[in-house]
């Protein structure tokens, strides 16, 4: 693959394009790129008539079993949460604490899930919900973003900032 844009989500792009016969991609600027820009704000609807026409085209996928794995390889399920954090015997007791005294603790509990507060950083005083990661899930989530073909395989320091939504005691060093 010859690339001249250095970039590595452009680059991880490029790889997904290669099983089509595509001869250069050509990257545009944000503030150059109105077609993108376009796209965004006038999405096609699904009941207009361009839906309606037959090109001639068929795009047909052969299974292979990377792609099967692909599928598979992701075990984290957000919707455990809730069912997770019911297990979790940390987590009820923290639960108990804030539904004795909701004002004392840096925590909400809200439709069944237990969020931490937190600040983003010193200068903002606004907090931000982040959900409370049952012991039980950590590795999965790791997994998900850090072992899956699309997540790129980053380092600490990127998996880090790209699982912050998510919480739990000593995020930094179960990365690590």
């Amino acid at each position: 693959m010859h690339s001249s844009v250095k970039n590595r989500h452009v680059d991880r792009i490029s790889i997904l394009l290669q099983k089509y016969n595509i001869e250069t991609i050509i990257h545009i600027k944000g503030q150059n790129n109105c077609f993108a820009d376009y796209l965004s704000r006038h999405p096609i609807q699904h009941n207009e008539e361009i839906f309606d026409e037959d090109y001639d085209t068929t795009a047909v996928e052969p299974p292979n079993e990377l792609s099967s794995h692909l599928i598979t390889s992701n075990q984290f399920d957000i919707t455990k949460i809730k069912e997770e954090q019911s297990k979790d015997s940390f987590i009820q007791n923290k639960i108990k604490e804030i539904i004795e005294d909701p004002t004392k603790h840096p925590y909400a509990f809200k439709d069944g899930v237990l969020y931490k507060l937190m600040t983003r950083n010193a200068t903002n005083t606004t907090k931000t919900k982040l959900i409370y990661l049952p012991s039980s899930m950590i590795n999965s989530l790791l997994q998900s973003y850090h072992n899956d073909p699309l997540g790129g395989h980053f380092g600490i320091r990127r998996t880090y900032f790209k699982i912050k939504n998510k919480f739990w005691v000593a995020i930094y060093e179960t990365i690590n």
